[in-house]
């Protein structure tokens, strides 16, 4: 017997979500059928915001999210209707009518990665936005296929065509292949928490050290200095009652001698009347009785201790007091600048990072971080000079080892051969050397009432009348200016200090890479003079010296001294 054919209709093989024929059809237990992808991803984006999950169609909700089978049914009416209408497309003749170029590329490139057969779903405005991210933006397919060698999802066209040589593996097998991937990643980023909360705790721990570290340094250096200024306001106190003792002193002197002269004028009053009245007498014989005892004056009071001027005590205790004050601020500057530089040496070493291993940490001698404040100290920084008789002033002489320079007023006749580095205007001169250490230290002798010791670089002006070719009046030199008293001058920028001489000595300490320049007073001890702020030096520097009349510098030999 006959079976009668059914008529099937595209429109009742299409899945209601996409509008398209179905792909890999499953029933739900309300009847109605979708695509198993649509359908998954429709309930994917539904249980987001509910507890159940429901039919798109006829909207009934189930407490369970059901099982999908495929209907095998429904997928081969499915497959008879496309062979159908690939069996229409066939004209007269035998020629094929046009079809899409996916029909016509041979069989399904998911069916050569072992998967079903590839979806086209159109990119319509009613379409889920989670279907839009799912569709390959070239051949409008579903993202069925990962791409290992690009790590991208692509579409089993993609996988044919573009993606041919790569490694390519279907979605859920890449998904394995990551996950173990993600297992080590959180592994490692655990591990990194880890690191990192042990990080911030010891952080936190130091930077309660340093807070108080901080308050007890605050508290040691208050108590310190406190009780400095409690012992200079002790001393303070014992200075005061040195004067006022004085005073007593000699005001009861002047007083004494004040009371032994008013009673000698009275004495010398009393017998004046006495002789006036010897003057007047009219008896020859009382005349001559009277005159022995009247005839000799007494002697006046002793008033030497008077003439002697009473404020030499005090002005001997002003000029005591004030080489005290100038000591202790030389003192306390070259003593801070200490502390200072041992703080900024040593700033790092409290908390170091725990990733530096002792060995990589720079070691430093006690030499190199602390200033020297002996000469012994000083000396192993000592350097040999001599003087350049090629940039000396025309009235200059010097010695014939070329270590003493003085001012020679019979020079002025001579005539000096000209030299393109002699300074033409000023009575200066340089040394050979260039100096440009780390450490430098040399020692002048200086005999008249007037002489600068200056640092100059070699391009100094030597030949204008300006004041650009004076030691300390540009950019180009730095100078100690030794009359009556102390000053320092650089770029014509000069600072009266409140030393005054008194040593012949003078000691020069260049740190050329740290940029200062000090000087000194050198006797038994080092009396610090002055510290220059820090500079860049570009170039070595050069010793050099002006003269005043009847000056003399002698550059001292330290080579045997330093042993």
């Amino acid at each position: 017997m006959a079976v009668s054919r059914i008529s099937v209709r595209k429109d009742h093989l299409s899945c209601p979500l996409c509008q398209e024929v179905l792909r890999t059809p499953a029933a739900i237990p309300c009847g109605h059928s979708f695509c198993m992808l649509c359908i998954q991803v429709f309930w994917d984006n539904e249980e987001k915001g509910n507890r159940f999950c429901s039919c798109p169609e006829c909207q009934y909700s189930f407490h369970l999210r059901p099982n999908l089978i495929k209907n095998i049914a429904l997928a081969e009416m499915v497959e008879g209707m496309e062979k159908s209408k690939c069996r229409n497309n066939v004209g007269a003749g035998g020629k094929r009518r046009p079809v899409e170029a996916s029909q016509e590329a041979g069989p399904s490139p998911s069916h050569a990665l072992g998967g079903a057969r590839p979806m086209k779903i159109p990119r319509t405005t009613g379409a889920p936005e989670a279907l839009k991210s799912r569709i390959c933006p070239i051949h409008d397919r579903l993202l069925e296929v990962y791409c290992c060698d690009d790590e991208q999802c692509i579409c089993p066209l993609c996988a044919l065509v573009e993606h041919r040589a790569h490694n390519n593996v279907l979605a859920n097998e890449g998904r394995k292949m990551k996950q173990e991937q993600l297992q080590d990643i959180k592994k490692e980023s655990k591990l990194r928490i880890n690191m990192r909360e042990q990080e911030q705790k010891d952080l936190r721990k130091n930077v309660k050290r340093v807070k108080e570290g901080v308050r007890a340094a605050e508290e040691h250096c208050e108590g310190v200095l406190s009780g400095l200024i409690d012992s200079l306001q002790r001393h303070y106190s014992t200075v005061r009652e040195l004067i006022l003792a004085q005073e007593t002193a000699a005001v009861a002197q002047v007083e004494s001698s004040l009371c032994s002269l008013e009673k000698d004028m009275a004495a010398l009053k009393r017998r004046d009347a006495e002789l006036e009245q010897l003057e007047q007498t009219d008896d020859d014989i009382d005349f001559l009785q009277r005159w022995p005892s009247l005839s000799n004056l007494p002697e006046p009071p002793d008033l030497s201790s008077v003439s002697a001027d009473a404020l030499l005590p005090f002005e001997a205790l002003r000029s005591a007091v004030s080489e005290f004050g100038n000591r202790l601020e030389a003192f306390s500057e070259e003593e801070i600048s200490t502390v200072s530089q041992t703080v900024a040496g040593n700033g790092g070493s409290q908390f170091p990072d725990h990733r530096v291993r002792p060995e990589q940490l720079p070691v430093t001698s006690a030499a190199q971080t602390l200033e020297p404040t002996t000469r012994t100290e000083f000396l192993q920084y000592a350097c040999e000079l001599t003087l350049d008789l090629n940039t000396a002033h025309k009235d200059l002489s010097f010695s014939e080892e070329g270590r003493m320079v003085k001012w020679d007023a019979k020079k002025q006749k001579e005539p000096v051969q000209p030299h393109p580095e002699r300074f033409t205007y000023r009575r200066q001169v340089l040394c050979r050397e260039g100096l440009k250490a780390e450490h430098c230290y040399w020692e002048v002798e200086v005999v008249g009432q007037k002489a600068e010791i200056a640092l100059a670089y070699w391009g100094i002006d030597r030949k204008s009348l300006s004041k650009t070719s004076a030691f300390g009046a540009s950019d180009q030199s730095w100078s100690l200016d030794r009359s009556k008293g102390y000053s320092v001058c650089h770029n014509s920028d000069g600072i009266r200090l409140s030393a005054t001489p008194s040593q012949c000595r003078i000691g020069v300490y260049l740190k050329f890479k740290e940029g200062t320049i000090a000087f000194y007073e050198v006797s038994d001890r080092m009396k610090f003079l002055y510290r220059t702020k820090k500079f860049t030096f570009t170039e070595p520097l050069y010793p050099g010296f002006w003269l005043g009349e009847e000056s003399c510098i002698t550059l001292c030999n330290l080579r045997d001294e330093r042993f």
